[in-house]
């Protein structure tokens, strides 16, 4: 059996003759220091025997370090009988002596999480724990609040308790602690079976750490502004600065939100293209695949302050579509198709398109659909065309389902003319409030091609497509109103 005392050897201890003749008159580091070289066969043999010798003179002449190594051995039994008793006398030694020097107690800090952990034959007992962890904070060190903390949040060796954790980063916290502040936010924001979720409170840590700088703790913050969370209303102008905050420190998810919020505008906050831009190409420069595909989008569309530019679109829709972002692929299965910004390439196109179905993204089955139809990419297929067509439907938006009824209606790209079909989609679309599916539901029944004529239902849908905003459909509600 080995045991490392956690000790290096200095420079000076590399001459084992020095530091032996150092000892043997009594200096106390050149004994621990002697007992590390005689543990790990640094510069002598090893020699557990002569390892614990020089460790207890050590530690008889009250040098902490050695105390503490000294109870270690008795804790594992390492070249003396193990003895808790005579361990946890020793640690309590090492820590009282710690104690009366100026700063940091690790000794208490130890002890305390060999009572939380259970470690070392010690008994698991919170209170303890919390007693020693207490002693270590009262040499200034809210660091050992924080990192008890941390053991019962994660489960680490202990059994995982969230009110515990709770109390110990609030201990730390109130004293400054920035990262036990922000593991407050986090906890209060997500909430667990323990700690009920409170945006507010999460909000007040949160600011307490980004006060302090914290990176993470300014993003969230924007977050819970940006997005009301919970009971904290929504603030814009607040959710931005503190976005801002986090974007000068280079973080990523505030460079996207922020531009986010300026490519869409918000109250307070006008639109901004090219501060947009400028943040979206900050954010996808360190790989953020959302950011990625907005650059691809706003180059695709472009605006009054910046030009389209088809090949910049490509470019970065694909960036994301290769990180697997499924709306990307489906764009870029686009651009191919039409041959916007790359060479129009039908099998690259199909390829993109059957990379985004795969991940469940509707509009891209039917895209898929239309090219089995009509043979583009891939071998003509009209029952493959119809079956893409009904997944997209089915798992889709109204969009998808008024598509396929389109479709049926119009009997093309491999789907047969079936005006019963067509009024089953456009139905399924029109429940969805889709106004051109509410139109041709009211053309269907005006006309009987489906179903059963009915003037009052084709007034009803039209009706329904005018409050939609289709005036096609105020017009032919106005025509069938006045009869």
């Amino acid at each position: 059996m080995s045991l490392s005392f956690g000790m290096t050897v200095s420079a000076l201890a590399a001459d084992f003759a020095t530091t032996k003749a150092l000892a043997e008159r009594g200096d106390a580091a050149a004994q621990v220091e002697l007992a590390t070289m005689y543990a790990e066969g640094e510069g002598v043999n090893e020699s557990k025997s002569q390892a614990i010798y020089w460790m207890k003179k050590a530690a008889e002449q009250g040098d902490a370090n050695a105390q503490w190594y000294f109870g270690q051995a008795y804790s594992e039994g390492y070249g003396v009988a193990k003895d808790h008793r005579k361990a946890l006398e020793l640690y309590q030694k090492a820590a009282s002596q710690e104690a009366s020097k100026q700063g940091t107690n690790r000794f208490n800090y130890k002890l305390a999480i060999l009572y939380a952990t259970g470690r070392e034959s010690f008994p698991q007992d919170y209170n303890k724990a919390l007693e020693w962890v207490e002693k270590a904070n009262n040499s200034g060190d809210s660091q050992a609040y924080y990192n008890l903390g941390g053991f019962y949040k994660n489960g680490s060796d202990v059994n995982q308790d969230d009110n515990r954790a709770l109390e110990l980063y609030r201990k730390a916290a109130l004293e400054g602690h920035e990262l036990a502040q922000v593991e407050l936010g986090k906890m209060y924001m997500y909430g667990s079976d323990n700690v009920p979720q409170n945006y507010a409170k999460a909000a007040e840590w949160y600011q307490k750490a980004a006060e302090q700088g914290n990176v993470k703790a300014q993003y969230e913050l924007g977050d819970i502004y940006n997005y009301g969370r919970g009971n904290v209303p929504r603030n814009y102008i607040k959710a931005a600065a503190w976005y801002q905050k986090a974007a000068d420190q280079g973080y990523n998810l505030a460079q996207y939100e922020l531009g986010s919020m300026y490519a869409y505008g918000r109250d307070g906050l006008p639109k901004n293209y090219i501060k947009a831009l400028e943040l979206y190409r900050k954010s996808a420069n360190q790989g953020y695949f959302l950011a990625q595909y907005e650059l691809g989008y706003m180059y695709a569309n472009g605006s009054g302050s910046f030009p389209q530019n088809y090949t910049e679109s490509a470019k970065w829709y694909q960036i994301s579509a290769e990180r697997g972002y499924a709306v990307s692929q489906h764009e870029l299965g686009n651009m191919y198709a039409k041959g916007l910004g790359v060479h129009q390439n039908y099998t690259e196109a199909a390829k993109w398109y059957q990379k985004a179905a795969d991940q469940g993204y509707s509009t891209s089955n039917f895209a898929l659909g239309l090219m089995y139809a009509k043979g583009l990419g891939v071998r003509q297929n009209n029952n493959k065309a119809l079956e893409l067509y009904q997944k997209a439907a089915n798992e889709g938006f109204a969009d998808d389902k008024y598509e396929l009824a389109v479709l049926y209606a119009t009997g093309r790209d491999g789907v047969p003319q079936n005006y019963t079909k067509a009024a089953e989609w456009y139905q399924k679309a029109a429940d969805s409030r889709h106004s051109k599916a509410q139109y041709n539901l009211a053309v269907l029944y005006e006309k009987g091609l489906g179903v059963r004529q009915s003037k009052v239902n084709a007034k009803e849908f039209f009706g329904q497509a005018c409050d939609s905003g289709n005036q096609l459909g105020c017009d032919e509600y106005r025509r069938l109103n006045q009869k």
